[in-house]
């Protein structure tokens, strides 16, 4: 099993599939001495291997303030996948689990609260995602629960300008296509594989 965690562009992977071209994980230290490198940009891509990917995935956590979201691909009774604008990025709705939710609750009020869209019915969860950023100095490590929606209602989407989403859409599986250039590169293998 390999989990990719994504930062931006560079993608630091933690497996327990061994292979002569990774790192092998020793002790603590030494996994922090790769993760500085990554972050500070030494690595694009890093394979750090260990037999027991739960240890690693839980020494690794250790050195970011660790978030659980959740969100959905959502889909109208067209076929049609919404995403969201915001940066010049597209975008799916997600946001953080609160405290006493579960990640599906959390997932529909987050696409609720961004979009204006109720009624949604979860079909199926999707494979997790995980990306790091740094904000006020701070390195975050965040966990995404996806799950693919039907979104069962006739209204149309309206984005949450409060958090930055200047626009709400629906876009035909084939135009999904072509926005795959402009997703965040976290979304981009999780949409190929909902839309195919």
């Amino acid at each position: 099993m390999t989990l990719d965690i994504y930062a931006g562009t560079k993608i630091f992977h933690l497996t327990d599939e061994p292979s002569e071209y990774h790192i092998h994980y020793t002790d603590r230290k030494h996994l922090k001495e790769i993760v500085d490198k990554f972050l500070e940009g030494f690595y694009t891509e890093v394979y750090v291997y260990h037999k027991d990917i739960n240890e690693l995935f839980k020494n690794f956590k250790i050195f970011f303030q660790f978030i659980e979201s959740a969100g959905g691909i959502v889909f109208n009774k067209y076929g049609q996948i919404l995403f969201l604008r915001k940066n010049q990025i597209w975008d799916l709705p997600k946001g953080k689990i609160e405290i006493g939710e579960t990640p599906e609750e959390a997932a529909r009020r987050e696409v609720r609260e961004e979009t204006g869209l109720d009624n949604l019915t979860i079909v199926n969860s999707l494979p997790t995602s995980f990306h790091i950023f740094r904000r006020n100095s701070n390195n975050f490590l965040k966990k995404i629960y996806w799950y693919k929606m039907i979104y069962n209602g006739i209204g149309q989407p309206r984005p949450l300008r409060s958090e930055g989403i200047v626009e709400a859409r629906w876009f035909d599986r084939d135009q999904v296509l072509f926005l795959l250039d402009r997703l965040h590169p976290n979304l981009i293998k999780l949409v190929k594989n909902v839309i195919s």
